[in-house]
């Protein structure tokens, strides 16, 4: 296929099926044509954009280049705006502060420890500064600009943080090789039964070694009867990637579904791994 790069490069919509622009399947046909298309206007203009183009790439003056600065200082703003949202989110999980308030519309005193405590940091920060200045300003205008400050958002940000930090929790348990489970089963406020999963493990680090019990959160139960709450442990350990035959130990209440020596939820996991254990829990 012979063509004209540089016609074929800044061809219109009208030029496609233009010889020069779609090429020619044999090389014979280019004469006399070729003489007059070296000499026309058309591919004249096109051979100037394309030097130009080819100065703006060496001095990396382009128009692309123009907006991909722009997009990147957007794209470091943002990160800069959310990297400290995420501190606030962290520092307030830590502390176990509550993150909203009992009114968040504008005209309430009290907006929450989020929103609160991102105001106070405005005062002195300028990333966050110039974020609160731009949403004040927006308040009242019909144009929208992202705040990250919604529940919603909150909940994504303590999300994100707990999965890491499960996972974080996960790899150490993974490294100590061996681990014992507890679980118990309680209701919450709107009475629906939730186990809560800790794992303890023994944790070494430079020398160190440490016996941790680390709580990994709760989940919801299937059932109330020993098989429905053995498999439903059996299936968030395989969910969190822990091996059931590593398991060297666990501990229940002393309920007889949980803790039965025939039909409890200990038995049923010995039968799978004769090697973990049971110990009834001292708590109860």
């Amino acid at each position: 296929m012979l063509y004209c790069f540089c016609c074929r490069l800044f061809a219109s919509l009208d030029d496609l099926s233009k010889p020069f622009v779609s090429g020619y399947q044999k090389w014979w046909k280019l004469n006399p044509n070729i003489s007059l298309q070296e000499s026309s206007h058309q591919h004249l203009s096109n051979l100037e954009k394309w030097i130009t183009l080819a100065v703006g790439l060496k001095k990396n003056e382009i128009i692309d280049k123009v907006n991909e600065d722009t997009i990147n200082r957007e794209a470091k703003k943002w990160r800069n705006i959310l990297r400290r949202l995420l501190d606030i989110t962290l520092f307030l999980a830590q502390q176990n502060l509550a993150f909203r308030g009992h009114r968040e519309d504008p005209s309430s005193e009290n907006r929450g420890n989020f929103i609160e405590l991102m105001k106070m940091m405005a005062k002195c920060d300028p990333v966050l500064s110039e974020h609160w200045s731009k949403l004040q300003e927006a308040a009242g205008g019909l144009k929208r600009v992202p705040s990250y400050l919604s529940k919603g958002i909150q909940n994504e940000f303590l999300s994100i943080l707990s999965h890491h930090v499960k996972q974080k929790t996960i790899d150490d348990i993974k490294k100590s090789k061996y681990f014992d489970i507890m679980f118990d089963s309680t209701p919450d406020e709107s009475h629906t039964d939730q186990m809560s999963e800790i794992i303890r493990y023994v944790y070494i680090e430079e020398g160190t070694v440490e016996v941790r019990e680390s709580f990994l959160g709760f989940f919801s139960m299937s059932g109330k009867t020993a098989s429905d709450m053995a498999n439903d442990i059996l299936k968030q350990l395989e969910k969190d990637g822990l091996d059931i035959q590593l398991c060297r130990a666990q501990g229940y209440d002393s309920a007889a579904s949980m803790s039965g020596v025939h039909g409890g939820v200990q038995k049923k996991i010995r039968d799978i791994n004769p090697k973990a254990l049971f110990s009834p829990c001292a708590n109860h």
